[in-house]
């Protein structure tokens, strides 16, 4: 995970073959507690049979993750 600014927006990359519900969420609750009150937005990118991100992050785990992160808020 790595954290970034650039043109005054926080960038939190938790881009990796690693990539699940729970790193998300993590990812996002790091990203709420450096950002405060301001918006954060989520990006998660999944390329069919790319296999360089997410491969084992299937579209009902990315959903739960973001229900789960919405509900915190």
């Amino acid at each position: 995970m790595s954290v970034s600014f650039e043109n005054g927006i926080l960038f939190i990359d938790n881009a990796n073959s690693g990539t699940s519900p729970a790193t998300t969420i993590e990812a996002a609750q790091y990203a709420r507690r450096i950002s405060g009150n301001e918006s954060i937005t989520l990006v998660i990118g999944q390329v069919a049979g790319d296999g360089a991100v997410c491969e084992g992050f299937a579209v009902e785990g990315m959903l739960e993750a973001i229900k789960r992160i919405t509900q915190c808020r």
